[in-house]
């Protein structure tokens, strides 16, 4: 039985070489149709070993297959690819005899396009070194114009200025003119005013005899005779005049009198104060004291009435103040 099976299946084999699955199938069916009879299951068996028998030739059928249709694509791949690569080929040669073709053809005009296009490359850089250069000259230019605008400025500046100072010194020249021709007048006037208005006077101060006063009469006006006279000397303030009190006493008593009392700072600044009705009376133990006195002006502050304040107090208190550099009392009859 055994060989039979074998010779069976050899001869289903061979008789199929066209379709591996018909072939299986047409053993497996011959097996079925010879009905053989065995002892035990070996029928089952035989047909389960010729089953997978035929399953496996599908799968080695399958795989071939398979094989089969990757080779078929590989080599349709290749073969497109030569064809591409072929033609690929032939144009690129086609277009170089074509550029050889133009090359030999042209290759006079080539020359000189190529000797034209070096001119031109040197002509670049020449334009390029002449635009630099024109652009340094330039930044140049530009610097020295804004330095003669400067300078120009500053000019016009400068000349304002000298026609600004040229002004400023006519005018001075004018007020030195009209201040020196006012000194002049003073001056024309102090040597008329000597004559009618000496510096220095003789009065009679009754039993006291005459006396030798010195006159002030540049300061408000003519006729002051100078009474207490402190001046700066040395750095020290120190007095040159000083009329006795009883003297005093006895001018300011006969007739009525005026009073100024004139002062002057370190700085040049000046104060005064003017009074009308001065008189003095003397008090038992010979002290001099206000008798009256009237306020007409001052630029110095006054407070209170002067009336029977100490004569030597009144003038002490004028003077208290250490900055002075001229401190003076002058009288003057009063003119009504």
């Amino acid at each position: 039985m055994d060989q039979t099976i074998l010779n069976l299946l050899l001869s289903n084999l061979d008789a199929c070489q066209e379709d591996s699955a018909s072939e299986t199938s047409s053993i497996i069916s011959g097996f079925d149709s010879m009905n053989i009879r065995c002892q035990g299951n070996c029928y089952q068996k035989v047909k389960a070993i010729l089953q997978q028998a035929a399953d496996a030739i599908k799968f080695k059928d399958w795989q071939i297959d398979n094989l089969i249709m990757a080779l078929k694509r590989n080599t349709d791949v290749k073969i497109s690819s030569e064809n591409n690569v072929s033609g690929v080929e032939q144009k690129k040669t086609d277009k170089d005899k074509n550029i050889e073709e133009i090359i030999l053809r042209y290759e006079n005009q080539l020359k000189e396009a190529l000797a034209l296009l070096k001119e031109s490359s040197l002509m670049l850089k020449n334009c390029e070194t002449q635009k630099q250069q024109l652009k340094d000259e330039l930044a140049e230019k530009t610097k020295v114009v804004s330095q003669l605008k400067e300078a120009n400025a500053l000019s016009k500046e400068s000349n304002e200025r000298v026609r600004s100072l040229e002004i400023q010194e006519h005018k001075l020249e004018q007020q030195l003119a009209t201040k020196i021709t006012a000194i002049d007048v003073q001056i024309i006037n102090f040597e008329q005013d000597k004559k009618i208005y000496p510096d220095q006077t003789e009065v009679f101060c009754g039993r006291y005899g005459p006396h030798l006063f010195q006159v002030s009469n540049d300061i408000v006006g003519p006729g002051w005779l100078i009474i207490w006279r402190m001046a700066m000397v040395n750095g020290a303030l120190k007095t040159n005049v000083n009329v006795k009190h009883e003297i005093v006493q006895s001018i300011v008593n006969s007739q009525r009198h005026e009073l100024y009392i004139y002062k002057v700072d370190e700085e040049g600044r000046t104060s005064y104060a003017h009074f009308d009705n001065f008189s003095l009376y003397a008090s038992p133990h010979s002290f001099y004291y206000v008798k009256s006195l009237d306020l007409l002006s001052s630029s110095i502050k006054v407070c209170g009435s002067l009336v029977n304040t100490q004569y030597s107090t009144m003038i002490n208190g004028f003077n208290s103040n250490n900055k002075c550099v001229l401190y003076q009392l002058m009288i003057r009859e009063k003119h009504i």
